[in-house]
C-alpha cells in the first residue's frame, strides 16, 4: 500500500528490515489477539507462537497510548460482567480468558504477558474490590498468585484463590467440564 518506512516503524507491527528484504511482520506465524481498552478501542496486539518459536507470547511494543502494565486482556468484554458479578476472575493468558468467557465466566481478564501490576489492580478496582485468582497449577502460577494477593491487599481488594491441579491451567479446567 506504499506506506512509508517511518509509518510502518511507528505501528509496532513490523521489525527492522534485514539484508534488503521488506520489513518482516513482528507477528509472523503467530495467532493474533487484539488488545482493547475498556471502551473496545484496539490499542495493540498480542501474538502466540505457533509451534516452538520463541518467545511464546509477544505483544506490540509500548507506545504513548499502549502500556502493558496499565491494560488488561479482555477488559472490553469483561467490564460489565465484573460490575454485575461483583468480582473479577484473573487468569494468566489470552487463551485462558477466551476459554473462561466461552464457559460463561465472562468477568475474566488477564495481564498482558507480564506479571500483574499495581496499576492493573487499580483499573479493576474501578469495577469491584473483589478478586478471584485462577492461575496455572505450576510453580510460576503459584508465584504469580502470591504476587497478585500482595498487590490486591495493597489496593484493598479482597482476593480468593482457585488452586488448580498440578500442570493444569484455567483453559484446561473449564474445557474438561
Amino acid at each position: 500500500k506504499s506506506f512509508t518506512p517511518e509509518f510502518l516503524a511507528r505501528t509496532g507491527l513490523f521489525m527492522e528490515p534485514r539484508g534488503g528484504e521488506d520489513r518482516p511482520s513482528l507477528f509472523a506465524e503467530r495467532i493474533m489477539f487484539p488488545i482493547a481498552n475498556a471502551r473496545g478501542e484496539v490499542l495493540a496486539f498480542g501474538g502466540r507462537a505457533m509451534g516452538d518459536a520463541q518467545p511464546k507470547y509477544l505483544n506490540s511494543p509500548e507506545t504513548a497510548f499502549f502500556r502493558k502494565g496499565e491494560n488488561l486482556f479482555g477488559i472490553e468484554k469483561a467490564g460489565p460482567a465484573i460490575r454485575e458479578a461483583g468480582c473479577f476472575h484473573l487468569v494468566e493468558g489470552y487463551v485462558d480468558v477466551l476459554a473462561m468467557h466461552q464457559a460463561g465466566v465472562t468477568n475474566t481478564v488477564a495481564p498482558l504477558g507480564t506479571a500483574l501490576t499495581e496499576q492493573q489492580v487499580r483499573v479493576l478496582k474501578r469495577w469491584t474490590a473483589s478478586a478471584v485468582l485462577v492461575f496455572d497449577g505450576d510453580e510460576a502460577g503459584t508465584k504469580a498468585t502470591l504476587r497478585a494477593i500482595e498487590l490486591c491487599e495493597r489496593q484493598e481488594v479482597s482476593a480468593s484463590v482457585v488452586a488448580l491441579p498440578a500442570g493444569r491451567d484455567p483453559a484446561d479446567f473449564v474445557q474438561a467440564g
